[in-house]
């Protein structure tokens, strides 16, 4: 009887053993399973982040540019016939004389139309990203309009 006594007991063992092994199998199974759901959530609110990082720039050079349009036209509302064709920008929008450390580029071309009354001037200012200027990298168009009058300087 000592050896029948002895069998169940090694096969309770075995048991245990088994079930201790499919708990660890399925919690192995489930780790990685979470795992891939991190990487994969991780991978996407990445995407999401450098998606918005470049909006971000985009919406400042289109920021920026309606600024610099915008000062150049205020410039030729004050005064029509002293506005520049073209003035140089850095990145932060300060004028530079050197072409080389321009980020943005400002050109106006003013139209006189005269008459015996006076004179209706018009611009058409383009802010173009001075680096890709060649590509046609408009940033900005912006026209506007002037009249003066003949007693203010705008007669033939």
């Amino acid at each position: 009887m000592a050896n029948s006594s002895a069998s169940p007991s090694l096969n309770i063992r075995r048991k245990k053993t088994s079930s201790v092994n499919a708990s660890n199998r399925a919690f192995v199974i489930e780790a990685l399973i979470l795992l891939a759901f991190l990487a994969v959530s991780v991978a996407i609110i990445l995407q999401l982040f450098a998606a918005a990082g470049v909006q971000s720039r985009e919406a400042h050079k289109l920021s920026m540019s309606e600024h610099l349009a915008t000062n150049m036209a205020e410039s030729f509302a004050a005064n029509p016939k002293s506005v520049p064709s073209i003035v140089y920008y850095d990145k932060d929008g300060n004028p530079v004389d050197e072409q080389r450390q321009a980020t943005y580029s400002v050109e106006s071309e003013v139209v006189p139309q005269r008459t015996e009354a006076g004179t209706l001037y018009s611009v058409h200012i383009t802010v173009t990203n001075y680096e890709l200027r060649y590509d046609g990298n408009v940033l900005y168009e912006l026209d506007t309009k002037r009249y003066l009058s003949a007693l203010d300087g705008g007669g033939m």
